[in-house]
């Protein structure tokens, strides 16, 4: 719940100063943070629902590219409302990559911080040793 609660924070602050914040970050790295934000909410929804983490991974990659390709080809180049540019795309896939190894940094930091923790649970030496010598081990 706090990390949803800080997604609608940050995007609060940022259509309140959308005026002066927006126009001041150069276009290429907003399509890098895009890509960046389209592959992780892509990989960690795809993780929740299948626990695959190597699917999660390439479909926050493939959103990412998906995006930017239909962003440039049908409102740039189509609609006529933008500049059309191969740079903006690749950025766009860029940022998913980028999205998606961060994520997966994040799932093998969490996992093995897990298990080193159920290593170091004393509760659990305690139970089995207990259970051990009642069995007369």
């Amino acid at each position: 719940m706090k990390p949803l609660l800080y997604i609608l924070i940050f995007l609060t602050t940022l259509t309140k100063g959308q005026t002066t914040f927006w126009q001041r970050v150069p276009d290429d790295a907003k399509h890098y943070y895009a890509g960046f934000g389209i592959s992780w909410l892509t990989g960690e929804t795809v993780k929740h629902f299948t626990g695959n983490k190597i699917l999660a991974g390439f479909s926050g990659v493939a959103a990412a590219i998906l995006a930017g390709t239909v962003k440039e080809k049908i409102h740039d180049q189509y609609l006529g409302r933008g500049v059309s540019s191969f740079n903006d795309g690749f950025l766009t896939g860029f940022g998913g990559t980028t999205g998606a190894m961060c994520l997966g940094v994040k799932w093998h930091y969490t996992e093995s911080r897990q298990i080193n923790e159920s290593l170091y649970d004393f509760n659990v030496v305690i139970d089995t040793l207990k259970n051990d010598q009642g069995s007369g081990k």
